[in-house]
């Protein structure tokens, strides 16, 4: 039979003053076509066969490409979404247009900036391409920085379990620097329910709602979600009453190894412990759920709708929504308590909590993947495990005891256990030594020790809470004189900060208090999540306050044996959520934020 046609990913970029090294004209309007297909004159990357992925996802029948534009070279970042129809009988598509305007204010890395291109097919990002570019002029000391366009071709989870029914977007609207949200229904049922609610009517692709406020508007965003944090922290901290339960509780299962094992472990707080830290949650919640979704503050009539529509949707066999959030905003996503009838009262109804409803994770949209990667088949079988353990601060610390514990139970979930290597480390130098050695083949890293996100409250003279860092930032703390921070990961990769440098794509569970946001740090490489994706993680399962030893301890054991299951990773937390609730009236897994792809797993057993 005759060859096919070669078929390739194509960029038009109208105007330019340069084509190698590709100049943008600052100031004027500039269109940029994307489509799939034959090779096409003037195209800015160089011919690439398309990902084959993309034609086995699509089953013999034409499918849809979602195509989301990230302009770095804008007056603001522009984030633009089009839907494109791939033909897998001709291997080509319908068109992409995307309207910029360039500003040579805007610079990344000397006086060039990036415009990024992903590609998403059935809630699965499949290719992201770079194209670098300078505005107006070309900077003589940045062009030895300058790269050519560059094509990744993503690996699609680990193990991959189900794809997300949804996707929730969270981004800056370019063309009025306004926060913007896109919902993209994959599942079939939700798809017709939401129906044009979520659609642009002019050219079908998803519709952005506007939100209320803007990225520039000092980040009302970002502030509503450190007070989140802050007032979580203060419950932590302060909740003596609360907390002295949890160690007596803790305190009488003696010396011998902690099984999670409802109801004789006992683990199980008075109703109105629970009622008084969940009404907490929903105070923190409903304030930010409030902000993003409310017609209070401005969200359309069809966002207030669709919003209503997805809560109370439920999957085939009455599973809950798997969902995807991707924005580089920190926000406790499972905290969200949407406004209904019992908002102005003392009333909680937990099920109506995000963190309790959807199986969900969130994608935090960072730089990396800048090789094509080993798409081949392989023998799928556990990999490396590093578990990295504190030591304990003063004789009363029960850390040392519980992560024998935890050590235990992680060794035995594998089979055969003999064959998987899990080291153990219990230092700052082992631990980074750890994650070089074990890099190509690392699958697991399990944290548990102390930690700090590096940032305090103080209250004013008014009683408001401020939210101050410490010189030293994130860190987790083996011992008071050996600190890991994000900056000496980085350290031991050196050059290699731009390229995933793990293969395997592992999942991180960082037990140890504030390991996420901590309520002030930005989304940049200062905090572990984003440095952790970055690198290649799959997932990274983190704190948002202080989390006591003895729940952290039950949490991870409960998490543990979801897991082991081949449940995914996000279902696994929302039923360890779920379970510590429901049989512990104990709602303290709300304080567990998990980053990544909703559909990460761990390998615990080979397969032929």
């Amino acid at each position: 039979p005759p060859k096919a046609e070669v078929s390739v990913y194509n960029i038009l970029i109208a105007p330019l003053k340069s084509s190698d090294p590709l100049v943008l004209r600052a100031d004027q309007p500039t269109q940029i076509k994307f489509s799939i297909g034959k090779p096409l004159a003037g195209s800015v990357l160089q011919q690439t066969e398309i990902d084959d992925r993309i034609g086995k996802l699509a089953e013999g029948k034409k499918a849809q490409i979602d195509v989301r534009m990230i302009c770095g070279v804008c007056s603001e970042d522009a984030t633009q979404i089009a839907t494109i129809s791939f033909d897998p009988a001709s291997r080509q598509s319908t068109e992409a247009k995307f309207n910029i305007v360039p500003r040579s204010a805007k610079v990344e890395r000397g006086a060039t900036g990036v415009i990024f291109f992903i590609l998403k097919m059935k809630g699965f990002e499949l290719n992201q391409i770079e194209v670098e570019t300078f505005v107006d002029e070309v900077d003589q000391a940045s062009l030895k920085n300058y790269r050519k366009p560059t094509i990744a071709f993503l690996p699609l989870p680990g193990n991959p379990g189900a794809p997300p029914d949804l996707v929730l977007s969270l981004t800056t609207d370019g063309t009025d620097n306004k926060v913007a949200l896109t919902i993209e229904p994959y599942l079939e049922g939700l798809r017709l329910a939401l129906g044009s609610r979520v659609r642009d009517g002019a050219d079908k692709t998803w519709r952005k709602f506007s939100l209320a406020f803007s990225a520039t508007d000092q980040n009302v965003l970002t502030r509503r979600s450190e007070e989140a944090y802050q007032r979580l922290r203060q419950m932590t901290t302060s909740n003596t009453e609360l907390r002295q339960k949890l160690r007596d509780v803790y305190k009488n299962q003696g010396a011998g190894t902690f099984v999670l094992s409802f109801p004789s472990s006992e683990l199980k707080l008075l109703d109105h412990h629970r009622d008084k830290a969940l009404l907490a949650f929903k105070d923190v919640g409903r304030n930010i759920y409030r902000l993003l979704f409310s017609d209070l503050y401005g969200a359309s009539n069809d966002l207030v709708a669709a919003l209503q529509i997805i809560e109370g949707y439920k999957a085939p066999g009455g599973r809950p929504l798997k969902i995807s959030i991707e924005t580089s905003y920190f926000v406790p996503w499972q905290l969200l308590y949407p406004l209904r009838a019992d908002d102005a009262t003392d009333e909680v109804h937990p099920e109506n909590f995000w963190g309790f409803k959807f199986d969900f994770a969130v994608r935090q949209i960072v730089r990396g993947m800048k090789q094509r990667i080993d798409l081949e088949p392989r023998r799928a079988r556990p990999g490396d495990v590093v578990f990295a353990r504190g030591k304990p601060l003063d004789a009363t610390d029960p850390l040392t005891r519980f992560a024998d514990d935890l050590v235990k139970s992680i060794t035995h979930s594998f089979d055969p256990p003999a064959k998987t290597g899990v080291r153990i480390v219990d230092s700052d130098v082992a631990f980074l030594q750890s994650l070089k050695d074990n890099a190509k083949n690392l699958q697991l890293v399990f944290l548990f020790s102390h930690g700090t996100s590096g940032t305090y409250t103080l209250m004013t003279s008014d009683g408001v809470p401020v939210s101050l860092a410490d010189d030293v930032g994130p860190r987790f703390i083996f011992s008071p004189n050996e600190l890991v921070t994000p900056a000496r990961i980085e350290e031991i990769y050196d050059a290699f900060l731009y390229v995933p440098i793990w293969p395997r794509q592992p999942i991180f569970i960082l037990n140890a208090c504030e390991s996420g946001t901590g309520g002030a740090q930005p989304a940049n490489s200062g905090v572990f999540v984003t440095l952790l994706m970055r690198l290649g993680a799959n997932a990274v399962l983190v704190t948002e306050s202080e989390v006591w030893a003895e729940f952290a301890r039950a949490w991870a054991q409960s998490l543990v044996e979801e897991l082991k299951t081949g449940t995914d990773m996000s279902r696994a937390v929302l039923n360890a959520r779920l379970t510590h609730l429901k049989q512990g009236r104990n709602p303290m897994g709300l304080l567990y934020s998990l980053y990544g792809h909703p559909s990460a797993r761990i390998q615990f057993v080979s397969t032929p």
